[in-house]
């Protein structure tokens, strides 16, 4: 099942980056990479190449191929812990060449749409800590446990490669509950299993951390090369498309146009230009998406009106019941009860 509903399971979208990883990881491991990518559409010579992009449909079938040649059930946590943060490309670069622990995590979140343009990480702070929130990346169903315990794992590698050892204070919680003896041990007590959301948190203190290979001129340039990235990103899939992906990510928090501009790697005023080539605003993209995700929502869920309002970027329920009838003449309870 796609992610949103303007995707569909057989759209090119996601880079090979991740799934050529996984699949090199687990032949090291003694599989035959071919077994593993049978069925996708995949060889040895696109899994190679970084300007491949690969569909719902083939991701899942290779991940749980690579499960099945996996000697037991907690394949995503030892895939996330063979990751370093150099092997983000430039994006590592960019996080360890920054100044602190939160610049670097910081830099991550912000670039990681290069190497996976589905995977949103939501910053929650409080006086005490910082909540960084995985919630249903990828939203591949039948993967996702694989897919959380990954990234999970990987953000907690990352983390320590970038402070140089443990860092006090970390806590991870993930959706899931455990289904493999190691699972039960991960990293000790610092997991919570059948938490209300896939996260991990730091204290606020520990994001002030110094980097020893912290250098600004490297991180800059970086920065700068990985803006240059998603602007090419943006021109090679079309702006509205590119707009619709950073929406489906960011919704919850209705970010501002310029918001969306900054991310993609343009100006306000440029992108609203070229938006207005193809007949489209900011603002209509923004109610597509949030009307196709709630629709999705009261469709597959029984989740309260005011949660899915709260999920598609409404302040309240009120207002969010306003603009739904407005896309689709009746209001979100009947619309469920029709459905």
């Amino acid at each position: 099942m796609p992610p949103t509903p303007y995707l569909r399971d057989a759209d090119p979208v996601l880079p090979v980056f991740f799934l050529s990883a996984l699949v090199h990881f687990v032949a090291q491991h003694g599989a035959n990479p071919q077994a593993l990518l049978k069925g996708s559409g995949l060889d040895a010579a696109r899994l190679q190449d970084p300007e491949t992009r690969v569909n719902f449909r083939a991701i899942s079938r290779v991940i749980r191929q690579c499960e099945d040649h996996w000697p037991s059930g907690d394949l995503g946590l030892h895939f996330g812990r063979s990751l370093h943060v150099l092997s983000l490309g430039m994006i590592g670069q960019a996080a360890l060449a920054s100044a602190t622990l939160g610049q670097a995590l910081t830099t991550i979140g912000h670039y990681l749409i290069l190497r996976d343009p589905l995977l949103h990480i939501e910053v929650l702070s409080t006086d005490e800590s910082s909540i960084f929130r995985f919630d249903n990346p990828l939203a591949l169903q039948d993967v996702e446990r694989f897919v959380v315990d990954a990234a999970l794992s990987a953000a907690h590698q990352f983390i320590e490669q970038l402070a140089g050892g443990p860092v006090p204070g970390l806590q991870l919680t993930v959706r899931h509950s455990v289904s493999a003896p190691t699972q039960a041990t991960w990293l000790g007590s610092s997991v919570e299993y059948d938490a209300p959301h896939n996260s991990f948190s730091l204290p606020r203190i520990a994001l002030d951390i110094p980097l020893a290979t912290a250098n600004p001129m490297a991180a800059e340039e970086a920065r700068r090369y990985c803006d240059q990235r998603i602007a090419q990103m943006a021109g090679a899939v079309g702006i509205a498309s590119a707009v619709r992906t950073f929406l489906a990510h960011n919704l919850k928090s209705a970010p501002r146009e310029e918001d969306a501009a900054h991310a993609l790697g343009y100006s306000t005023r440029n992108l609203r230009r070229r938006l207005a080539h193809e007949q489209l605003s900011y603002r209509q993209l923004k109610e597509e998406v949030a009307r196709q995700e709630a629709i999705t929502l009261l469709q597959a869920s029984d989740a309260r009106i005011e949660d899915i309002a709260f999920a598609v970027g409404y302040g309240t329920a009120g207002n969010f019941c306003r603009a739904f009838k407005r896309w689709t003449g009746v209001s979100p309870n009947a619309y469920r009860r029709q459905d």
